[in-house]
């Protein structure tokens, strides 16, 4: 069930984000010139201050613990919790200007250095889930994300924690690599932490290590989206707040239909008489032929990604909503639909190869005419196209759609206008609260 309509889900995004629409660079950058008119450097130099008296204290009591664990202290979560105390005072250090300065990754760098002295000592703290250490995740992921990390078509860190001596999966980050002109955007698709570890810092703990990813140049961008109007909203915008992200609105950009929100398969039929070109199943397809077809396809059409692993599992494409149009040597277009395991059919690949934009229209009534004679009413299916020929007639098929109305939010070094180094804080702390009450324009940051 559609839980809002767009029109609601505007209006609380809204109400949250002051606008219902992406930002703009320059009104971006008159934000940020108007939240550094009112920075209070006052404060700011005062709570550095009081974070490196704490943090003095963190490594003495951490050079207590060191020496008792494993000898008369096997309590993982007591030295756990005094080293994530001292990470996350780098975290604040990092966030209090911009993350994306320099003295932003200069303390980020000591917060990925503490976390790996932690490790060398104890165990994985933060860790890249990969097929070996999944089952340790599962808890924390949906199924579907599981099985898109073991296939590769998305990637993920995940958080240990400890109760007592026993550590679990406590939390994960799941990211994809999204190529564009200006670089790559790390796109985080999901951010959970189990409700039994909650209140340890640890969604703040995942989003600082992918932060330490983009300003080491793994992605010059970084952006995660989440759904108006869910529960736990507020509280993840209130995270990615303090890292300094920039939010703005959108639509989800696949186009989501249900089944039974097609009410008329009429047009569906006129889609495929006018286009004139049938596509035919893979199912047409002896088992064994398959896979190379699918690698032919993929090698022709220069695809770089996941699937090429998947090229050798068949059956990971639905034989019959997956699709060709032209000629089985060379077709002039194919459509791979694979079933999620929670059930959805989701198009990962629509190519072309000799064909054009009605080869697309020409599959996609075929995936949809072929959905609603086989499948149940409940089923979801996502075509991942951007065509406004496709857009048009999916809006004259099913013009009540599911995509999602989302809140994206956005960190780039883009929106940094003036670098903050370690030698500029440095002098600040050096100075005297008459000089600081001076205010810090007058310094060259």
């Amino acid at each position: 069930m559609i839980k809002q309509s767009e029109k609601t889900m505007k209006k609380e995004a809204e109400l949250y984000l002051g606008e219902s629409r992406a930002l703009k660079d320059e009104e971006v950058n008159r934000r940020i010139r108007e939240d550094m008119k009112d920075f209070d450097v006052h404060s700011f130099v005062q709570n550095l201050r009081d974070i490196r008296t704490l943090s003095k204290s963190l490594d003495e009591q951490i050079e207590k613990q060191k020496a008792a664990f494993g000898i008369t202290d096997a309590n993982r979560e007591k030295l756990e919790t005094t080293y994530a105390l001292k990470m996350d005072l780098f975290y604040s250090q990092a966030c209090a200007i911009h993350p994306l300065t320099s003295f932003g990754k200069h303390c980020l760098k000591e917060a990925v250095e503490t976390r790996k002295e932690f490790e060398s000592l104890v165990g994985v703290y933060t860790t890249r889930i990969t097929p070996e250490n999944i089952s340790v995740f599962l808890p924390v992921l949906t199924k579907d994300l599981a099985e898109d990390i073991l296939t590769g078509r998305r990637e993920a860190i995940g958080a240990v924690r400890a109760k007592g001596v026993r550590s679990y999966g406590a939390g994960t980050l799941v990211y994809y690599a999204d190529d564009g002109p200006d670089g790559a955007t790390l796109r985080i698709d999901w951010l959970y932490v189990h409700p039994d570890f909650r209140g340890r810092r640890i969604a703040n703990s995942l989003i600082g290590e992918m932060v330490y990813q983009v300003q080491k140049g793994a992605g010059s961008t970084l952006a995660a989206s989440f759904t108006v109007g869910e529960n736990w909203e507020p509280v993840i915008g209130s995270i990615f707040a303090k890292w300094k992200f920039i939010f703005g609105t959108q639509m989800e950009g696949d186009t989501i239909v249900s089944i039974e929100d097609i009410l008329d398969p009429a047009p569906i039929e006129e889609v495929r008489k006018k286009y004139g070109k049938e596509a035919k199943p893979l199912s047409e397809i002896q088992d064994r032929d398959r896979s190379s077809f699918i690698r032919r396809t993929l090698i022709r059409d220069g695809y770089r990604g996941y699937l090429w692993r998947q090229a050798e599992k068949p059956d990971y494409f639905d034989p019959e909503l997956s699709c060709y149009v032209g000629d089985r040597r060379n077709p002039e277009g194919v459509m791979l639909v694979h079933r999620t395991p929670s059930g959805m059919l989701r198009v990962e690949y629509a190519g072309l190869g000799s064909g054009d934009g009605r080869s697309i229209i020409s599959m996609t009534g075929n995936v949809l005419y072929r959905a609603i004679t086989t499948e149940s009413s409940e089923s979801t299916l996502d075509f991942p196209i951007r065509m406004d020929e496709f857009e048009e007639m999916m809006k004259r098929i099913v013009p009540k759609q599911r995509s999602a109305f989302y809140v994206t939010a956005v960190l780039s070094g883009d929106y940094v206008e003036e670098d903050v180094t370690e030698e500029a804080v440095e002098e600040l702390l050096s100075l005297s609260d008459e000089a600081l009450q001076a205010g810090f324009h007058n310094l060259t940051i």
